[in-house]
């Protein structure tokens, strides 16, 4: 799970931190089209706002 945070509740990131994130970064992006539409119908991901 992945949450964010205001800049004023929490520093940078510690390095281990900065590790994971860039490995689910890469997985992420790395998602076709039909991967991403899955993990929205199974909540894995949920959107947060509407493409303009």
């Amino acid at each position: 799970m992945v949450y964010g945070f205001a800049k004023n509740e929490k520093e940078n990131l510690t390095m281990s931190e900065l590790k994971h994130f860039k490995i689910l970064a890469r997985d992420i992006l790395s998602l076709n089209e039909t991967a991403l539409q899955n993990a929205i119908k199974q909540k894995v991901f949920i959107p947060v706002g509407e493409a303009k």
